[in-house]
């Protein structure tokens, strides 16, 4: 290819992209929460306002995909 030639690009070609599991992305918003303080101040409790309520949201989607389990079950106690 010459230069100044524009290559064309079919965008099927693109990996697609897979979001991180609930719970990697909740220990990412701690870890923001914690950072954002020491790194600047300025807009930080907005930020972390925000942040929280991002953090709570993902959190409600978390226990709702999870599914309940007996005690029996859970220790593995439950005879079939």
């Amino acid at each position: 290819m010459g230069r100044g030639e524009i290559e064309e690009i079919d965008s099927d070609d693109d990996p697609e992209v897979v979001p991180p599991p609930l719970k990697e992305v909740i220990k990412m918003c701690c870890i923001l929460e914690q950072y954002s303080m020491v790194v600047c101040t300025e807009g930080a409790l907005k930020f972390l306002q925000a942040l929280r309520e991002y953090q709570g949201h993902l959190q409600k989607m978390s226990w709702e995909g999870e599914k309940q389990t007996t005690l029996d079950t859970f220790f593995g106690l439950e005879s079939t």
